[in-house]
């Protein structure tokens, strides 16, 4: 699992690796600066036969919890894009809640506002 941070440009990609990883590439949205709200779509791969759920946390390195939206943890649908606004947090990663069978890529296209 690597870090990716988020700057200037305005696509990123997340991978849950192969095997016994279950957890994507974390994404660091610590440069944003702490008063931005960030939203971003996720595009998911064309095949995901896993359940895939957003996770945010304060830090890169602190505790990861499921990211929700009107009461419901935030699933990607497999060939689909997902949008979701306003997340305030210092970084978030994907969450496949078991071992993947290959890559599963995803690419985030995102903006930060005030």
């Amino acid at each position: 699992m690597a870090t990716v941070n988020w700057d200037s440009g305005y696509t990123k990609t997340l991978t849950i690796a192969s095997g016994q990883t279950i957890s994507s590439d974390v994404l660091n949205l610590a440069g944003l600066g702490a008063r931005r709200v960030f939203s971003v779509s996720f595009r998911s791969p064309a095949t995901l036969p896993e359940t895939v759920t957003l996770q945010t946390s304060e830090t890169p390195t602190g505790t990861f919890a499921p990211y929700q939206s009107g009461g419901a943890d935030i699933v990607l649908a497999v060939g689909e894009s997902t949008p979701v606004t306003d997340i305030i947090a210092g970084a978030l990663r994907l969450s496949a809640g078991v071992a993947v069978a290959a890559n599963r890529v995803f690419v985030l296209v995102g903006n930060a506002r005030m």
